[in-house]
């Protein structure tokens, strides 16, 4: 699930911030159209949105250090450093951005957000899928020379405009666990894009990435892939932990076990807390026995205290959210334009489905969904399909093209809608089922490719 996370900025005017405290972005994207902006904060997880006027938009971040943003349009992003007092000007076509052009991206006022993306343009000469069909050998020699490129690249930059030693050093962790990555999925991707190449894989390629460390807390926190790259390695020892309790997920033995994991690991307490707070993003689909180990042990691993006092709003919340409380309303419009309210669906059962058109395990329950509708079509059952996609003209043209039945509705503001927000929703598709009176059945419901959905369905339709 991967889900997209963005940064709340506000100006200086409103904040009162000194110019120190500061950066501002600004830039032109054309062929954009009218859509959302948006930023976000690598170290805050925070989120600015802006929109596009005439393709122009201009943000100024609070940054107390220099950091990498996101800026993300139509669900595609580039990389930006920025530091305190910095005026960066990005322009671009999107279209390029969708093609991993980066090369055309133009940046004025910050050489750091020029060279990473120069490092990201060298590191996608070569599609990932071609790269895996590689023979080994070409495979591990293309990489370290493109390494040394990017090693090469930053030295020079470095030389020519004066960077400091520690950006030029994390730049150079970025692309080195670039590299590692495409090391990691060798194995397990190789014989799908070259099925025909049965030799064995080097065993130098395990070993690649082995001297990295796992305790740099300041890349933890300023450098995304780090991050990434010390949690999925703590996954993995978590994962060892757990032995055969791995194959049962819904167990209580599983959360326990895996709690008990985290809280044994030789690491810092912000790495802990992040493995944790995985864990307890799933609070919403776990069982109840696990949601009241959750709510009992979640101590024993979460440090952050913004973090423990989102968990416990999580907590009641869900409190709210039991079958035969009141349904969390939603009112979207669909692709006329006309709105759909949850009260106008009173006294039918309602089926409700979260997706977008990106999601892949979403596509797959179309088909399913379809028949349903189909066979229940004469029974007191509203089939309701709610989009978070970004992108309001591809959710469209799938509703066109799939020829989608029942209530098509489009949810603004995607993973920041309402109806994420109300239902505590982390990953998708989500189904969610309602009584005829407006009440909660089970806000996490099974998918229509489960054949007891159609006897749920029936069974309170026929109430």
């Amino acid at each position: 699930m991967k889900q997209i996370f963005f940064i709340l900025a506000l100006t200086a005017l409103v904040t009162g911030c000194k110019p120190s405290d500061t950066a501002e972005i600004m830039g032109n994207i054309s062929n954009a159209g009218d859509a959302t902006v948006y930023i976000r904060s690598n170290v805050t997880g925070d989120i600015d949105t802006l929109q596009l006027s005439n393709g122009n938009f201009s943000d100024v971040v609070k940054i107390d250090n220099g950091q990498f943003l996101n800026l993300i349009v139509d669900r595609y992003g580039i990389l930006v450093y920025a530091k305190p007092g910095d005026k960066i000007t990005i322009n671009f076509d999107l279209n390029d951005l969708k093609a991993r052009k980066f090369d055309l991206v133009t940046v004025q006022g910050s050489p750091e957000t020029e060279l990473t993306l120069k490092v990201i343009d060298n590191s996608d000469q070569v599609s990932i899928q071609q790269l895996l069909a590689y023979p080994a050998k070409k495979f591990d020699n293309y990489l370290q020379n493109q390494l040394n490129k990017n090693f090469a690249l930053i030295d020079s930059f470095k030389t020519a405009y004066k960077l400091p030693q520690d950006f030029t050093d994390m730049l150079k962790m970025y692309a080195n666990i670039n590299v590692v990555q495409k090391y990691k999925y060798f194995p397990v991707y190789h014989t799908r894009f070259a099925p025909e190449d049965t030799a064995a894989v080097p065993e130098s390629f395990a070993l690649v990435g082995e001297d990295i460390p796992l305790n740099n807390m300041t890349y933890y926190k300023y450098l995304p892939n780090y991050k990434g790259f010390v949690l999925n390695e703590y996954q993995m020892k978590i994962d060892n932990a757990l032995g055969d309790y791995k194959a049962d997920e819904e167990s209580d033995e599983y959360l326990n076990k895996t709690i008990d994991a985290i809280a044994a690991l030789d690491a810092a307490p912000e790495i802990k807390n992040d493995l944790a707070k995985n864990v307890f993003s799933m609070y919403a689909r776990m069982t109840d026995s696990q949601k009241a180990i959750a709510e009992k042990r979640y101590l024993d691993v979460l440090s952050n205290d913004k973090d423990i006092d989102q968990f416990r709003k999580q907590i009641e919340k869900m409190s709210a959210l039991k079958a035969g409380k009141p349904a969390p309303g939603f009112a979207y419009p669909d692709i006329d334009g006309n709105t759909l309210s949850l009260d106008q669906l009173k006294g039918k059962v309602v089926f409700v489905d979260v997706w977008a058109t990106w999601c892949g395990p979403c596509k797959y329950e179309i088909p399913f969904l379809k028949t349903l509708e189909s066979e229940l079509h004469n029974k007191d059952i509203a089939f309701v399909s709610i989009s978070i996609d970004d992108d309001k003209d591809a959710w469209e043209k799938m509703v066109k093209d799939e020829n989608l039945q029942g209530y098509q509705i489009f949810a603004d503001k995607a993973w920041e809608s309402d109806i994420v927000k109300n239902y505590l929703i982390r990953g998708i598709p989500r189904f969610i089922m309602i009584d005829k009176n407006g009440n909660i059945i089970d806000i996490n419901a099974t998918r229509p490719s489960d054949p007891t959905t159609k006897e749920t369905l029936l069974k309170y339709a026929n109430m």
